[in-house]
């Protein structure tokens, strides 16, 4: 991968330090193939009209760029240098620290699935991890005892980059089945926590519903299925529901009890897995 060094390198520092750089088509073009990801960049032709009408100024909102040569902030700046290919003065920040970009919010507002992508490189499905780790946050939170829309609105980009920080093995585990009837979060959610009981097991239930599996009348992992198609709307409350009828199906599943329906109601104790 390209590494972006400043022009001049300073030396003997480790430090966050500021250069200002003539920036051309090459040298955009440059940063950019070192960046990992970005939201979708939406300001790029704003941004080339001033280019090329010579209206662009040096301001002070730098170019990011992160301890290991990576670009993490700039994007459409860059993207409109090469579009109108042209070259302007920037300024340019290195050596900011890649696990800081949670607290970065420049233009656009970056969702938490943005936050993963320039924090982590080693995990896939940033969205669908951020949307988990929504409902995971607070279920801790709660020692496990309880989880509602509002505890899943008050969870912060930060609070899900720190828990993804704090297990990232255990996320980058996650594989996010295909052929879920509803919103893959709230299940894989369930199976973060079944894989801190039984990661074989879990494995199990997770490949029975992604199968179908139907053994006989009453498997709770086919009658979660169902639950789950009669869901609805992907909102909090019935993801939470989804989270809490799939930990009823494991808890029946691992008993080896039938189960023809499962109901959740919010006001009911939030099930604790076996």
């Amino acid at each position: 991968m390209i590494r972006i060094t400043p022009q001049p390198l300073p030396t003997g520092t480790n430090d966050v330090f500021v250069v200002t750089e003539e920036v051309t088509r090459k040298r955009a073009e440059m940063m950019l193939a070192s960046s990992p990801g970005n939201r979708k960049c939406t300001r790029v032709d704003v941004y080339v009209k001033q280019m090329r009408e010579g209206k662009w100024k040096l301001v002070p909102d730098c170019i990011g760029i992160d301890e290991e040569g990576r670009l993490l902030n700039g994007h459409n700046r860059l993207e409109a240098v090469i579009k109108a290919d042209a070259t302007v003065k920037m300024l340019v920040a290195y050596n900011i620290k890649r696990a800081d970009m949670a607290m970065i919010d420049i233009g656009k507002m970056r969702t938490p699935g943005d936050i993963l992508a320039f924090a982590f490189d080693n995990i896939d499905n940033y969205n669908n991890i951020a949307a988990t780790v929504r409902l995971l946050v607070p279920y801790y939170r709660n020692n496990c005892e309880g989880l509602s829309a509002r505890d899943t609105r008050l969870v912060t980009g930060a609070d899900i980059a720190d828990f993804v920080a704090a297990n990232q093995d255990e996320i980058v585990a996650l594989r996010f089945p295909h052929r879920i009837p509803f919103s893959p979060s709230a299940i894989m959610a369930a199976c973060f926590v079944f894989n801190r009981i039984d990661v074989f097991d879990s494995g199990q239930f997770m490949e029975c519903l992604k199968n179908s599996y139907n053994p006989y009348d009453g498997f709770p992992i086919k009658t979660l299925e169902k639950a789950l198609v009669n869901l609805g709307a992907r909102n909090d409350n019935n993801r939470i529901a989804a989270f809490a009828k799939a930990i009823k199906a494991w808890n029946f599943w691992r008993q080896n009890k039938a189960c023809k329906q499962l109901k959740w109601l919010d006001s009911e104790p939030f099930p604790k897995p076996i």
